[in-house]
């Protein structure tokens, strides 16, 4: 069993989904990574017999959406961070109210390079240490302070401009 994420974990540069040139660690989530999160949406879709209905990233935003819906009425949303391979579940498509959730069904279809990240971590409320805030970049710390996400999920899914 492996050891559960931290937000210390996965908040590094980058995850309010700017790219600042200027940092080094920095790299937008590359083709190789969308593909994979292209591919594992299309399988998940044919296990649950579905149609996507939407694939695009979210303008402004820091991630990918896709939404499948399966015959039986059933809609499933996912999530792909545009600089990191992180993915989330969300039991809707509304940028200002995101609620993360748990998708046994789907889990599978989301190997690595891609990481779930557990709706426990996604919901848990932001708190930030001074050091940890002094390790993002600029654009992150900015969005930190001007749209004071109140949840971890805010800042790594999120609409800002």
């Amino acid at each position: 069993m492996s050891t559960p994420l931290t937000p210390r974990d996965i908040l590094r540069p980058g995850i309010a989904g700017y790219i600042d040139p200027s940092h080094p660690s920095i790299a937008e989530t590359g083709e190789g990574e969308l593909k994979v999160f292209r591919r594992a949406v299309y399988a998940a879709a044919i296990a649950v017999s579905g149609r996507i209905t939407h694939f695009a990233p979210a303008d402004p935003g820091s991630y990918y959406a896709a939404t499948i819906k399966s015959p039986h009425g059933a809609t499933e949303h996912i999530l792909c961070h545009a600089v990191f391979p992180y993915v989330a579940f969300v039991a809707a498509l509304d940028p200002f109210d995101l609620r993360f959730i748990d998708n046994p069904r789907l889990i599978p279809f989301f190997a690595p390079p891609l990481l779930i990240l557990p709706p426990t971590l996604l919901e848990a409320p932001l708190t930030i240490d001074d050091d940890t805030l002094k390790s993002l970049d600029k654009g992150t710390q900015s969005a930190i302070k001007c749209f004071k996400p109140r949840r971890l999920g805010d800042l790594i899914f999120n609409w800002y401009d």
